[in-house]
C-alpha cells in the first residue's frame, strides 16, 4: 500500500484519539488492535493484536497491506487503501 502524506499526518497528529487500527493483507489475513507505537522516520506503526495469543504485537507491513482502517474514540473511522485500476 502506498504511504500517502495524509495517512502519515493522520496517524502522527490525529485530530481525535485513535482507538483501534485494523490492517488487512492477502488471503484475508487481518490484524487489529490498539496503537502501541508510531515512529516518523522511518515511518512505522506497531499495534497490539489481542486475537493473536502467540504474538500479540504486530508491525504493519505497508508493502503487503491491502487496506488499513483507523477507528477513533468518537466511533468515526477512516479507511485507507490503494486505488485499483
Amino acid at each position: 500500500m502506498e504511504l500517502t502524506y495524509d495517512f502519515q499526518k493522520n496517524i502522527l497528529n490525529p485530530a481525535q484519539q485513535i482507538e483501534d487500527i485494523e490492517v488487512v493483507y492477502k488471503k484475508n489475513k487481518k490484524y487489529s488492535g490498539p496503537l502501541l507505537n508510531v515512529t516518523e522516520d522511518p515511518f512505522k506503526i506497531i499495534i497490539s493484536d489481542d486475537e493473536k495469543k502467540e504474538d500479540s504485537v504486530h508491525t504493519i507491513d505497508f508493502d503487503a497491506a491491502l487496506q488499513i482502517t483507523v477507528k477513533y474514540s468518537d466511533d468515526s473511522f477512516k479507511v485507507y487503501q490503494d486505488i485499483i485500476d
